[in-house]
């Protein structure tokens, strides 16, 4: 499959991560898909997409089967939009693995104990060993969705990228191959876990209170959207 370019990335990352984090607002609409790429949380980078980027973007995805349109209902004007993601003859992923997936495309790089934190408003994982063994079934795929890349100087665990996205293999970074990290290469070295210091229990709480804000932020947007007409129209996308 051809690349993703870093918009459909976005856009695809996403549309996964609101269809499990918020269910209850997906499909998303235009409107609501633009702000869930452009949000000030859980972003690397943050950006600012205008809604015709993101609507192009969207034909593309449609066009490689990446995701579909979903008509008006029950009243409602505007279109909304789903991935297809779980199709068996697309990525067909576990939950689980779409949780990761979509938190590789949305932030870059990530070690396992940050992914694990970080998908847990999608799917709840019960330790770091079922993080690496959904990571390292995606990794040996014939085509692999993510690829462990090697410790830098100074790091203690492996970082995992997403494969399918514009530049990713021209980011610096040497990827493992599945033989080389696991047994032999567990993701804490000599077996022992990494200690929590005061410094990073800080930091993981402050990215849980961003998300408990980000979603607060989403239910009361959904709350204005219920007080007003939709402003989208109700024309049928263009194919």
């Amino acid at each position: 499959m051809d690349p993703l370019t870093v918009v459909e990335c976005r856009v695809l990352g996403t549309l996964i991560e609101k269809s499990m984090a918020t269910p209850q607002y997906y499909p998303l609409t235009l409107k609501g898909l633009a702000a869930g790429c452009n949000q000030a949380t859980s972003r690397t980078p943050i950006s600012d997409y205008p809604e015709a980027e993101i609507d192009a973007a969207l034909k593309s995805l449609k066009t490689k089967g990446l995701a579909r349109y979903v008509e008006p209902q029950r009243g409602a004007t505007s279109w909304r939009y789903e991935h297809t993601i779980f199709d068996e003859h697309r990525w067909g992923l576990t939950r689980g693995q779409a949780a990761l997936v979509s938190v590789l495309m949305l932030r870059g790089d990530q070690t396992t104990g940050e992914l694990r934190q970080r998908v847990s408003a999608q799917h709840i994982f019960p330790g770091l060993q079922q993080v690496e063994d959904s990571l390292q079934a995606l990794a040996s795929a014939e085509d692999p969705l993510v690829i462990a890349l090697s410790k830098a100087a100074g790091q203690r665990e492996f970082r995992w990228r997403f494969t399918r996205v514009d530049g990713a293999d021209e980011i610096p970074g040497d990827a493992l191959q599945p033989e080389d990290f696991h047994p032999e290469h567990p993701i804490e070295s000599e077996g022992a876990p990494v200690p929590l210091t005061r410094v990073s229990v800080s930091r993981l709480e402050f990215e849980a209170l961003c998300e408990r804000l980000r979603h607060m932020e989403e239910r009361l947007t959904k709350l204005e959207s219920l007080r007003q007409p939709e402003d989208e129209g109700s024309s049928v996308p263009e194919n």
